[in-house]
C-alpha cells in the first residue's frame, strides 16, 4: 500500500511527498486523506518556519557585523554622532557623544535640552531652510552642553535622510 501527499512550498514549488507506506493492501478514507493532506501542509510549516528561523539568523548576525562596523568606525574617526528623530525631536547618540554630553542623550531627550538657547532658533531655521529647499546636507555650528556643564563648540555635519515623499526622516 502507498499513499502520498505533495509538500508544496507557499510559492508553488514541490518540495517532496509525504508518504504512507504498508506491506498490507488498503485504501485511505476521505478523513484519513484529508489527515495526510494536513499532516503535509503542517511538514512545509514547519520547513518554512525553519527556513526562515535560518534567515532571521543570518541577518541577526550581518547586522551585528555591521553594528561592530559601525562602531569601529565613529571611534577611529574620533566624532560624536547622534542621530535626530524629527518627528519626536527626540535624539539618540554614539558613544563619542555620550562622552561628551552623557547619557541622556540615550534617555529619549530632546536635541534642545543639549544646545545652548541663543544657538537654538538659528538651528531651527537652518534645518527648516534644508528640509523646505529638498537638501540633503546641513551644516551649523553650535554650542552644546558638556557633561560637566560647560559649553562646547560643535559643528554639526548632517546628512537629512528622506523617504519616497522626500519627507525628511532622519
Amino acid at each position: 500500500f502507498y499513499a502520498g501527499a505533495p509538500l508544496m512550498s507557499p510559492e508553488g514549488h514541490v518540495l517532496g511527498a509525504l508518504c504512507v507506506l504498508d506491506a498490507q493492501p488498503r485504501g485511505l478514507s476521505p478523513e484519513q486523506l484529508d489527515s495526510l493532506q494536513v499532516l503535509a501542509r503542517q511538514v512545509v510549516h514547519q520547513l518554512e518556519a525553519r527556513r526562515m528561523g535560518r534567515a532571521q539568523a543570518r541577518l541577526s548576525d550581518a547586522l551585528r557585523s555591521s553594528q561592530e562596523r559601525f562602531d569601529v568606525l565613529q571611534n577611529a574617526i574620533n566624532e560624536a554622532v547622534w542621530e535626530w528623530n524629527p518627528e519626536t525631536g527626540r535624539v539618540v547618540g554614539g558613544p563619542r557623544m555620550a562622552h561628551l554630553v552623557g547619557e541622556g542623550i540615550n534617555q529619549g531627550l530632546s536635541w534642545a535640552e543639549f544646545v545652548h538657547p541663543e544657538d537654538r532658533p538659528r538651528l531651527s531655521q537652518g534645518f527648516l531652510r534644508a528640509v523646505e529647499s529638498g537638501g540633503r546636507l546641513w551644516t551649523d555650528e553650535c554650542r552644546v552642553k558638556g557633561v560637566d556643564g560647560t559649553w562646547i563648540r560643535v559643528i554639526n555635519r548632517s546628512v537629512l535622510v528622506r523617504d519616497e515623499a522626500q519627507r525628511v526622516v532622519r
